[in-house]
Formats: structure tokens, C-alpha cells, sequence
């Protein structure tokens, strides 16, 4: 039976709360690509408690990308880099003229301001 479409008590779906940081229940990108994957339509949701569609949780996730500067004794392993990057992608391309189109009604009315 698919789960992946059942609401918390708090209104997050498993991808919500596999995306959100800090939860103790954040899973693997490789588990979340296929909570993804099993229902798509999540990747449309915003989660109800950080107010993020699960592609910008994916992307705030993963704060190693913008430190350009590592430390020497780190090996950063790109295939969870890259798998990272396959899930922003799957989640936004779900609906991207939708996110876009948001986006670019917000920049117009900042500019009437």
C-alpha cells in the first residue's frame, strides 16, 4: 500500500518530513528520491510547518554546496552530491511554470513598490 500520500498530524507528508532538517526524522536522499519518485504530486505541496515546497527544502538542506572552502581533512562524496542535485531537479520540474510563475508575479509587485 502507497504511504507516501498520508498526512501527519500536522499535515506533512513522508516527503515533507524526510526533507525536514533537524527532525531526527530526515532520511537519506536516496530514500527521499524514492518517497519522491512513488508520488510525485508531494513535490507540489508546500509543507505546512516550514512553509517550503519540498524542492526549496531539499536545496536549504544541503548548506555544504556554498562552503567554498573545505576543510582539509574532508572528502565530500559527489555521489550524494549529485543525487542531491537529481532530487531538486525531480521535485521542481514536477510543476516548474507553476513555481515560476509565482515567482515572477512576486518580482512584479515588489516593483510597483
Amino acid at each position: 500500500k502507497n504511504r507516501s500520500n498520508h498526512m501527519d498530524v500536522y499535515g506533512q507528508l513522508p516527503l515533507h518530513i524526510a526533507l525536514t532538517p533537524n527532525s531526527g526524522r530526515t532520511l537519506p536522499v536516496d530514500r527521499q528520491l524514492l518517497i519522491a519518485e512513488e508520488e510525485p504530486r508531494a513535490a507540489l505541496i508546500r509543507d505546512p510547518v516550514t512553509g517550503l515546497y519540498p524542492f526549496m527544502a531539499a536545496a536549504a538542506e544541503y548548506e555544504d554546496w556554498w562552503d567554498l572552502e573545505p576543510e582539509q581533512d574532508e572528502h565530500p562524496d559527489e555521489v550524494i552530491e549529485l543525487r542531491r542535485l537529481e532530487l531538486i531537479h525531480l521535485l521542481f520540474r514536477v510543476d516548474s511554470q507553476r513555481f515560476l510563475s509565482k515567482t515572477m508575479q512576486r518580482e512584479a509587485v515588489l516593483r510597483k513598490f
